[in-house]
């Protein structure tokens, strides 16, 4: 069984409101829709469409690319897939995929594969265009990506240079299309100068963006990760984005997802797994998402809130994924007492990284206090193409950009690779990435204190803890760091 793209007209939606309800919180970006329907060139080098990092970057690229915009032209070969990256539910040549997974999010927009003759010869004037590697186009404006491991490499309107190395990695690549489509989305709004940079480098290994080591072939991309029991709590734009990655990593373990909440049109605008017929069904987003993990991984979900059975109390996780965006949620999980937990959130137009070793570092609670509403990780929000200023009140709904969760995805993805590297951990426990600058300023990367009036710290009894955990599997991280 394969996934198919539906017949529009079998769907119980029409174009002008399957439109309104996606793209309904990316319109509050901007106040032109310039986005939706500027004609855009997605291109890959003929070399680097034969690799897994350049099929991985016009995979991603593509699927994020028609979540906002109606009107996108691939320039990709249509050649066999190589095995780390192919799909048992979706077409095995990088072309016919591509599109497939674009009509899958929306079967109203026009998304054409075309050969690299035809764009020379085309009079299509295309606004803005996302290479990778240096393939020869012509548009308005051009975003090039390239990406070898961790590393990635992104430029503006002029030559990119290539890696002359390959990996089996997909998490670089994966972030590099991020990247590259936010440079791509930032041109199409008219972000101003100071948001949109020229040239920089990120490293998905240190968590960098900004000159520095950039990690390709080392340390080297396990051959098996052992993850034990993951529980990934929350299956939304950051959660799905994971299960987009997991395929192509060589995960072994057993998942389990729990959410009670079903797929809807909004959900389309960010999240390159669920498609048009999940949210015309209302389906679950667990069902939705275990439908995407490969049979190397057992898969157990919960189509109910944490802590809601007791057949979840029956689940013994090695790490816990709290992607959740509630003061109450977050509780509950904490006061399980959790192994490590690994955790990725948005933050306005910003990416966080946040890590949770038991004891050693600040608890879910010291990074969300309940009840305040300053920090928002429930998706990736922007008010009117501006950062929001903190002491404003916000009214009405956030806005949401298509890429942030995505990226939040995939370096949650990234983080859970990294366990098994013996070097780790490599980055602080809380790590901030902005996508909406033009990176001339640090960005926050710090470890996290613990808060002292926070209503866990101050009450838990580390022995307790330090029982409760025994035997999980990364609990040696206890002993990484000396608690103050």
């Amino acid at each position: 069984m394969t996934l198919q793209p539906p017949d529009p007209s079998a769907l119980p939606i029409s174009e002008t409101g399957f439109y309104e309800k996606r793209d309904d919180r990316t319109n509050l970006v901007t106040n032109s829709d310039h986005y939706q329907d500027a004609p855009i060139l997605l291109a890959i080098e003929q070399d680097k469409a034969t690799n897994v990092s350049g099929q991985v970057m016009a995979l991603t690229s593509a699927v994020l690319a028609s979540r906002f915009n109606r009107n996108v032209d691939l320039a990709y070969p249509d050649i066999p897939l190589e095995s780390l990256v192919s799909h048992p539910l979706l077409p095995e040549r990088l072309r016919t995929r591509a599109v497939t997974e674009m009509e899958l999010g929306d079967p109203f927009g026009e998304f054409t594969g075309v050969d690299r003759e035809e764009i020379a010869d085309s009079d299509t004037d295309y606004s803005c265009a996302l290479t990778i590697g240096n393939p020869s186009v012509q548009a308005e404006k051009i975003i090039r990506i390239d990406s070898c491991g961790w590393a990635a490499r992104i430029t503006r309107n002029e030559q990119i240079r290539g890696f002359n190395e390959t990996s089996p990695n997909p998490i670089g690549p994966a972030a590099a299309a991020c990247f590259g489509i936010a440079e791509l989305f930032k041109s199409l709004i008219g972000c101003p100068p100071e948001q949109q940079p020229g040239n920089f480098t990120f490293d998905a290994l240190t968590l960098r963006v900004e000159p520095g080591e950039l990690h390709t072939t080392a340390p080297a991309f396990p051959d098996d990760i052992e993850l034990g029991t993951v529980e990934l709590v929350g299956v939304g734009s950051i959660g799905s984005s994971l299960l987009y990655m997991l395929p192509m990593l060589p995960i072994e373990g057993t998942f389990t997802l729990t959410d009670p909440d079903v797929v809807e049109y909004s959900n389309l605008n960010r999240s390159p797994i669920f498609n048009v017929k999940d949210a015309a069904e209302e389906r679950n987003k667990t069902l939705a998402g275990e439908r995407f993990i490969c049979d190397s991984v057992d898969v157990r979900t919960f189509s109910e809130r944490y802590g809601a059975s007791r057949a979840q109390d029956d689940v013994v996780p090695d790490i816990v994924l709290p992607e959740v965006d509630s003061d109450q949620a977050r509780a509950d999980i904490q006061y399980s007492r959790p192994p490590l937990m690994l955790e990725t959130t948005t933050n306005e137009s910003s990416v966080n990284v946040a890590r949770h070793i038991p004891i050693v570092d600040a608890c879910l609670l010291c990074h969300f206090p309940p009840g305040e509403s300053s920090y928002t990780p429930a998706c990736a929000t922007l008010d009117n193409g501006s950062i929001p200023d903190p002491d404003e009140e916000e009214e009405g709904p956030d806005a949401a950009l298509p890429f942030v969760s995505t990226l939040a995805g995939i370096l949650l993805a990234g983080e859970l690779v990294k366990t098994n590297i013996e070097e780790y951990p490599f980055s602080p426990s809380f790590v901030e990435i902005e996508t909406f600058t033009n990176f001339s300023t640090r960005m926050p990367r710090y470890d996290k204190q613990h808060n002292d009036e926070c209503p866990f710290c101050s009450y838990c009894d580390d022995t307790q803890y330090r029982r409760l955990i025994q035997n999980t599997k990364f609990e040696d991280l206890i002993d990484l760091i000396d608690r103050d």
